[in-house]
């Protein structure tokens, strides 16, 4: 299975409101750091935090940029601070504007989950394995 950069940051806010940013690369070929082609959900919660057979609901948001698999550090615009909380890989099965079936390879091992839009920008993720 060949997998993709993926990696789960924790964004801090002004005022400490905290979320975590899941970043999904759809291949693994360098980029430009500036090109926005990475995945993204926003969450309360980290992978390793949802049980099998448990979902959370997430935000889909804007495609973020490249250089957001490595960085650590102040947001411009005062938007706050971001600092790496897992990374691995990912391999994407599927993805469409409805659906996303994808693997995590994280330190605690491989996970599968299914992802369904609920309204908009709200998706559904489960985990199956």
């Amino acid at each position: 299975m060949k997998m993709n950069p993926f990696v789960i940051l924790e964004h801090r806010e002004p005022g400490g409101h905290r979320h975590y940013d899941w970043l999904f690369a759809l291949d693994s070929d360098p980029r430009d750091p500036d090109d926005r082609v990475l995945i993204h959900f926003r969450s309360q919660v980290v992978p390793d935090a949802v049980g099998v057979g448990e979902s959370i609901d997430t935000e889909y948001g804007h495609r973020h940029r490249w250089r957001y698999l490595s960085y650590e550090g102040e947001l411009a615009d005062q938007r706050g601070n971001v600092r790496q909380v897992a990374a691995g890989g990912c391999a994407i099965d599927r993805l469409d504007t409805t659906a996303m079936v994808f693997t995590l390879e994280l330190k605690s091992g491989l996970s599968r989950w299914e992802g369904r839009s609920l309204n908009g920008n709200l998706w559904r993720l489960q985990r199956l394995t």
